[in-house]
């Protein structure tokens, strides 16, 4: 090695220790909390008896290869494990391990509530065991509403537009009774954070505040904190805090 070589070697490595050992704590920017955003919809065979339609979307068949002998799917990315299904125990174990070994603090799961219309109900069952999953292996968890789901049963005349504010107070009764005060549930000033993809359907400024008020009814943990209940992926929040 030249000698020029040399003592820029030794410039380097004097400009990497040379920084000084004791830093002020206080001086270090607090730890973020980091997130991902995860979708409990996919549903393939074996562990299924079909596809589901995230899959296909009406038009891919993974029942057929391409020619890198990859199952047709609807998805620009093919997943390194091939089309998965999210009610699979092995798949919930693999995701949530990667997660917890990826240095990810939790998930946060697109919810479409409870209800029996097309597969909101199954969804939410799959939610409810990847959480089992997150718990067990120390991850925070929380949920996205799809307050979107309001319109589309409305459009397939499962409810009407009178009975809006009271589905979607049942979904937060619902959330209430069996996440909010979860130990494990996101929170952010001791409060459970609650996210809302959207708005899409309540839009009006009366809308939440209306919605929130079920929160009031001695309907599940008693001692539930004040949560805040914000859109995603932003962080204002929209109406006033339900309790």
């Amino acid at each position: 090695m030249k000698p020029k070589s040399i003592a820029n070697l030794a410039f380097l490595l004097c400009l990497l220790f040379a920084a000084p050992k004791n830093l002020n704590a206080a001086s270090a920017p607090a730890a973020k909390t980091v997130m991902v955003y995860y979708m409990p919809w996919y549903a393939a065979k074996p562990h299924s008896s079909a596809w589901g339609w995230h899959w296909t979307m009406d038009h891919f068949n993974p029942d057929e290869l391409t020619a890198l002998g990859e199952r047709q799917i609807a998805s620009w990315y093919y997943p390194l494990i091939g089309p998965y299904d999210s009610a699979d125990p092995a798949v919930l174990e693999y995701h949530v391990l990667l997660m917890k070994l990826g240095g990810i603090d939790g998930v946060i799961v697109d919810w479409y509530g409870n209800e029996d219309f097309l597969d909101y109900r199954e969804n939410s069952r799959r939610t409810s065991a990847l959480f089992n999953y997150t718990r067990k292996a120390g991850l925070k968890f929380s949920i996205s509403y799809e307050d979107q789901t309001i319109q589309h049963m409305i459009d397939g005349g499962y409810v009407t537009t009178n009975d809006a504010i009271v589905r979607a107070q049942q979904a937060m009764l619902y959330l209430q009774t069996n996440f909010l005060s979860d130990a494990s549930f996101l929170r952010w000033q001791s409060k459970p954070v609650l996210l809302n993809f959207g708005p899409q359907y309540f839009k009006a400024g009366n809308d939440w505040p209306a919605i929130s008020r079920c929160w009031s009814r001695p309907t599940g943990p008693p001692s539930l904190p004040r949560t805040t209940f914000c859109p995603a992926p932003r962080a204002p929040s929209i109406g006033r805090p339900c309790g």
